[in-house]
């Protein structure tokens, strides 16, 4: 991280902190003519930005609200970098990126225990569906073979009966024949 950017406006007029307003004038007039891209001898050319910042610093310099305010900002991102500072050497870049590589390790770990879980829940699932499949296939069998027995039974009892019939009618002869044969006796 690089100290914060922040318009050091005394530096671009070239006084300390502690100048009054006649310096701060005097020492803007100076720096006006030496930016001003009217004053530049032929041929030379100068940064309009430099001009710009002197402009600006003059600005703020002048007026005692803006300038305390000013002060006072700058002072709070002095005072934050200087923290920003200490905090910085007191922590071990290696350490941080132990303690990075540490994060990475447990997610990763979190992770794939999730995908473990999942992938446990989805075989026991496939597992249970295959049972009630095994399950379902063995009561169809039984069913099936439950119809062929009825299927074979009924076809027996249709054959004893028709062979009950042709019994009955053979009977049925035969009695008459006996009949007959007792009646010319």
């Amino acid at each position: 991280m690089q100290q914060p950017s922040t318009p050091d406006h005394y530096g671009d007029l070239g006084i300390q902190q502690s100048a009054a307003l006649p310096q701060i004038r005097k020492a803007y007039l100076e720096q006006a003519k030496k930016y001003h891209p009217d004053k530049q001898a032929p041929g030379e050319t100068i940064d309009a930005e430099d001009f710009r910042r002197v402009q600006e610093a003059w600005e703020v310099l002048r007026d005692e609200s803006r300038r305390a305010e000013y002060d006072q900002g700058y002072a709070d991102i002095h005072r934050e970098w200087q923290k920003y500072r200490k905090w910085q050497k007191s922590v071990d870049p290696f350490e941080i990126r132990r303690r990075a590589r540490e994060r990475e390790k447990r997610r990763r770990a979190r992770k794939t225990e999730e995908v473990r879980r999942q992938a446990r829940l989805l075989r026991e699932g496939f597992e249970a569906a295959g049972r009630e499949l095994d399950a379902a296939s063995s009561r169809l069998e039984r069913e099936r073979i439950e119809r062929e027995k009825m299927a074979a039974e009924r076809d027996e009892c249709r054959r004893r009966m028709e062979s009950t019939d042709s019994w009955m009618e053979e009977a049925e002869r035969l009695l008459k024949m006996i009949l007959e044969d007792v009646a010319k006796m």
